[in-house]
Parts: C-alpha cells; structure tokens; sequence
C-alpha cells in the first residue's frame, strides 16, 4: 500500500507518470502537498487454477504473460468460464501458444461464437521467449499454465517451466500431503481437548 504525508508548504508537483517515491502531489485544489512514499499494490483476482499441474509437474519457476483474447472472451474469463485442465504451452515460429484452454462461450455474444479451445497466444518479451525455447531445447522441460488471474483489470496467465514427475515422485507427494493433514488433525485435536 502507499501512504501519504500532508504539507502547507508550496512545492512542486510531479506529474504522476514520473511519480517516485519523495515527489509531492497535490492534495486538492493546490491548497497542500501530499509526499507519495510508495507504490499501490496491484489488485489481483484468481480467475482459474490448474491443481493437476502441481501434482503431475515439479515446477521450477514461473513467468507472467498477458493473452491475446477476442470477443466475448474476456466477459466469459472474467466470469469464472475457463478450465486449464488438459491445457500445455507450445511454441511456434518464435510466438508462444496457449492449447487446450478450455474457455465457455460468452452467451450475450451469440453471433460472435468462437472455437471453445482454439489455441491463444500468450504476450511476453523476446527476451522470455528465447529463455523458453532454450530451456525447452536444452533441458527437454515442459511449459504449463498454472493459473490465469486478473491484474488491474487485465487477463494474465502464469506459466511454469516444469520437470515431468515419475510415479514414485507422485506416491511421496501424496504420501507427504497425508500426513500433513493427519499432523494437522493431531494438532487441531490436542488444542481442542
């Protein structure tokens, strides 16, 4: 959050695309200063997760992206109507692709209807793309949308360059989240008696 310290004294005012934290801004009417002493937070609302990805993958790091969408598509992802189950990342021609995200039609927008899973393309920087392609070719690493989320009122979507589990690797994850939840109960019960 940012907070905000008054001033009777006369200062310049910054114009808020070069606001950093230390400029003053004017509090109304030219009449007091206010110092801006930091950022706003961004309000973030998760939309969709991807909890197989989490269980099938060992994701290793993640990326922010924002998605190309037409028509009704962002009212329907706004809405809480898209499934990333069975969804993967591909790259083509130096542009990345999001497949197989399932996103409901926008009823409202009947005349406009759209393919539910056509493949989308995913925004990001050449520089994170040619990070992607090389970790891709080099350590045969697979890329899966984690979650889609809005970001000051954008559609974003976070990927994760991810390691396939084996078998033995998923039987201790759902070992180790068991007794978890059995330490947790065990906790939960003591506390209550």
């Amino acid at each position: 959050m940012y907070s905000l310290q008054t001033s009777v004294a006369s200062r310049q005012s910054v114009p808020s695309s070069r606001r950093t934290p230390g400029s003053w801004i004017p509090a109304f009417a030219g009449m007091t200063y206010r110092r801006y002493t930091g950022t706003m937070a961004s309000p973030t609302k998760f939309i969709a997760l991807n909890r197989k990805a989490r269980f099938e993958y060992e994701l290793e790091r993640t990326l922010e992206a924002g998605i190309e969408l037409e028509g009704g598509e962002v009212k329907s992802i706004k809405a809480g109507e898209i499934s990333l189950n069975e969804s993967f990342v591909t790259i083509k021609d130096g542009e990345v692709w999001l497949t197989n995200a399932h996103v409901k039609p926008y009823q409202p927008a009947q005349g406009f209807e759209q393919d539910p899973t056509r493949p989308r393309k995913l925004l990001l920087k050449k520089a994170e793309i040619s990070k992607l392609v090389g970790e891709n070719k080099a350590h045969r690493r697979t890329m899966v949308p984690t979650k889609v989320y809005l970001k000051n009122g954008r559609v974003k979507v976070e990927i994760a360059v991810a390691r396939g589990k084996q078998q033995h690797d998923k039987r201790a994850s759902v070992k180790k989240r068991e007794q978890e939840r059995e330490a947790q109960a065990a906790m939960k019960q003591a506390r209550n008696s």
